[in-house]
């Protein structure tokens, strides 16, 4: 297919603009239904995408065989500038005879049927592991809240005890007062009686003192106060949010424990149908690591390690009812154009 110059172009996304076309083109023959993701990143034709590429391809070849200036006609025919070039109709014929088909004999399709419902067990078992780490990560998160309504509770005990102290303190300083001032009454010397005088004041500076701080320690004990109500008050939401989220999780558990059930049996009812060397050689693949372990030849590559496989391996995949692993990393693969 031709990519016309204005194709090469950025749109304000710094984005080419072929690319950002193929992207949405993509997406709507994924919501046609054409075309499906199986796994991130790899994107594979449906069998209603096959039959539509093959029902354009027939009409191609129809078009090419009657017609001598195919190509004139076929691009009139085209929107946005693009064209169909002779390896456009190559390839299109080829599908229209047949040629590019996969090649899945039924082994394969028993393996990839297996497979699909082995990742469908693998993903369900990973999310119902996560569900525990979960729920106790939301216990941390009430156990941290009450540990802070503990703190302030705290605080606001010390700043009480701490108002206890002064108040006992007024109080002895002030009976030292009473017990200087009556005895500057009795004295009969001038001296003494101005020694007292000084023990008076100093007294009583003291107390003044002792009364300014406790009216400080008394609007502190009033802010923490008002802190630790505003506290409880967000702690009991808080809690009852992370109540709920506990709740919902040990919901989505108990489903997730259904669906794994039925996954469990769904993958023993596909192993069933095959035969014990083919299970042997997927049962060792799979607990290898690097998942899909049943991969289609792409361009002479590997689907799994992506690494250029042999000749000989490539023809193998070509005959019927025969497993063909690939020589670089022995993954089962199988041949697709």
């Amino acid at each position: 297919m031709h990519v016309p110059e204005w194709d090469e172009a950025f749109r304000v996304t710094n984005e080419p603009v072929g690319q950002n076309d193929l992207a949405w083109r993509r997406e709507d023959l994924k919501l046609d239904g054409l075309i499906t993701m199986p796994q991130v990143g790899v994107w594979q034709i449906t069998d209603a995408g096959m039959q539509d590429v093959e029902s354009w391809a027939r009409c191609v070849k129809e078009e090419t065989d009657a017609k001598s200036d195919w190509e004139v006609d076929l691009n009139d025919a085209q929107d946005d500038e693009l064209y169909i070039t002779k390896a456009t109709v190559e390839w299109a014929r080829r599908i229209a005879e047949g040629h590019c088909r996969t090649t899945l004999t039924p082994p394969l399709e028993k393996l990839l049927v297996l497979q699909e419902r082995d990742q469908k067990r693998l993903v369900l078992e990973t999310q119902l592991k996560a569900v525990p780490r979960d729920i106790a990560a939301v216990e941390q998160k009430i156990a941290a809240e009450k540990a802070a309504i503990e703190s302030t509770r705290g605080e606001l005990k010390e700043l009480e005890v701490k108002r206890k102290a002064v108040e006992n303190e007024v109080g002895a300083t002030e009976e030292r007062l009473t017990k200087y001032k009556s005895q500057q009454l009795q004295v009969r010397k001038n001296d003494e009686y101005q020694a007292l005088g000084h023990e008076i004041e100093a007294t009583q500076a003291q107390i003044d003192a002792l009364e300014e701080e406790e009216l400080k320690v008394m609007y502190a004990i009033d802010e923490a106060k008002r802190k630790c109500a505003a506290a409880e008050e967000e702690l009991k939401q808080n809690i009852a949010g992370h109540e709920s989220r506990i709740q919902t999780l040990r919901e989505r558990e108990a489903n997730l424990q259904v669906e794994l059930q039925a996954a469990h049996e769904s993958v023993a009812a596909a192993r069933s149908l095959l035969d014990e060397p083919s299970l042997r050689l997927y049962d060792w693949l799979a607990a290898k690591p690097g998942q899909p372990v049943v991969v289609p030849i792409h361009e002479g590559k590997c689907g799994g390690c992506h690494l250029k496989i042999s000749f000989n391996i490539d023809s193998e995949t070509r005959k019927p009812d025969k497993l063909v692993t690939c020589d670089q990393c022995g993954r089962i693969v199988y041949w697709e154009a």
